[in-house]
């Protein structure tokens, strides 16, 4: 897909842009998908038969049973884009993390690639940390998946 990007939008941000953007799309549609085919069709013709409008089974039943999914789709989709980020800047980009790592392998800086990928893993671990557990503390609590002592 990076060489396609490239030929349509050439080096820069287009492709890298490019790149990330059908990376985070398909993570995330596909989680989604896959949330929604997991919900019981009992559930579904429950809330039917129990009369709910369209607009209600989205809000009622349809959100709620797959925003597992969607939570981790979106974790998915997020792990997926930092990964296209730094791939893209390798390839097309022209400044940024993955451009500089790069840069050093062609220059033989073997310290400059080490602190590259270094960082590169410590911000991903940073951001991860910091959405995650956000997700984690509002929705683990609010469905009575932790014990209280």
């Amino acid at each position: 897909m990076g060489a396609l990007a490239i030929i349509w939008f050439g080096i820069g941000m287009g492709s890298v842009i490019f790149v990330i953007a059908n990376t985070i799309f398909f993570a995330s549609i596909y989680n989604t998908v896959i949330g929604v085919e997991l919900i019981p069709v009992v559930l579904h013709r429950a809330v039917r038969s129990l009369g709910a409008r369209p607009m209600q089974i989205i809000r009622e039943l349809i959100v709620p049973g797959a925003l597992v999914q969607i939570i981790l789709g979106m974790r998915t989709a997020m792990a997926y884009g930092w990964r296209a980020l730094v791939a893209g800047e390798m390839i097309a980009g022209t400044s940024g993390l993955g451009y500089m790592t790069i840069e050093a392998v062609q220059w033989y800086k073997t310290d400059t690639i080490i602190l590259g990928m270094i960082v590169i893993g410590v911000l991903w671990l940073l951001i991860d940390r910091s959405v995650s557990c956000r997700w984690k503390k509002r929705t683990v609590a609010r469905w009575g998946l932790v014990r209280s002592s």
